[in-house]
């Protein structure tokens, strides 16, 4: 606050997104293009470190007016929230940190987004849903494929509990995968998935960048389903701003800044 008053900047709202790393994300980007197209005086930028417990301090405080959460500060976010949503509560993780009523609230739109893109899809109430990874994006897509009646469930290299192992992860045996792991390349799958035909699987991949990812190659090689990372991120980025500021932005313009 004393920062802003320094510099003349008056009513400007600072947003982050908090990781480590954060300065690689492509967030910025589409924040501050829908602040601009709305004409808003705010300014979203990367928190990049392992001190998450400062940049909740900000929000509480008025310094920042919202924060995006990434890897690996989401648990620390769900323990720092005051009131947690459905979602969030059900992924045990947070993405999107905010003021409201003097509380410091939590959302998981990744969890949101995930059963967007699934429903957009076409996948339905009884589909049965495999999601790559163990860590909070994986399971906050978990939830938001269980939030629409789906059968998810977690498929792991090393599985525990109630997790999959990757020999569940038959060609065939779901109606669609959701890759929630940093697995880029076919060195890293089993040696039977690349092998095996994803045709009549919906594949929705987290994971974005200049080149293709092992999975968008398995879709499109046999005229597959896919969704990229950056149809995700532009949906996840639509449920903070629309927490945030109450209203919609246009996904089509967040899409073409997540490619940028």
């Amino acid at each position: 606050l004393e920062l802003k008053r320094a510099l003349g900047l008056g009513p400007v709202r600072f947003y982050g997104v908090l990781g480590n790393p954060a300065r690689s994300s492509r967030s910025p980007r589409l924040h501050n293009g829908a602040f601009a197209g709305w004409k808003l005086p705010a300014f979203y930028f990367p928190v990049e470190g392992s001190d998450a417990q400062t940049a909740f301090t900000w929000v509480r405080n008025g310094i920042l007016s919202g924060l995006s959460v990434t890897t690996p500060h989401k648990d620390a976010a769900r323990d720092a929230a005051d009131v947690l949503e459905p979602l969030a509560q059900q992924a045990g993780a947070v993405n999107t940190l905010w003021m409201e009523d003097g509380r410091l609230r939590g959302a998981n739109t990744d969890a949101e987004a995930t059963a967007v893109l699934l429903r957009e899809s076409g996948i339905q109430a009884g589909s049965s849903v495999a999601v790559l990874g163990t860590g909070g994006a994986a399971r906050a897509a978990q939830a938001g494929a269980r939030s629409l009646g789906c059968d998810a469930h977690l498929v792991s290299r090393k599985p525990a509990g109630a997790q999959l192992g990757w020999d569940a992860l038959q060609p065939g045996r779901f109606d669609a995968v959701v890759q929630a792991t940093p697995v880029r390349g076919a060195t890293e799958l089993p040696a039977p998935l690349p092998a095996g035909t994803f045709r009549n699987t919906q594949v929705i991949d987290l994971l974005y960048g200049s080149e293709p990812t092992i999975w968008e190659t398995l879709a499109r090689r046999d005229g597959g389903r896919y969704v990229g990372g950056e149809a995700f991120l532009a949906e996840q980025a639509t449920g903070q701003l629309r927490r945030w500021f109450g209203r919609t932005p246009d996904r089509s313009a967040l899409l073409q800044g997540a490619s940028v």
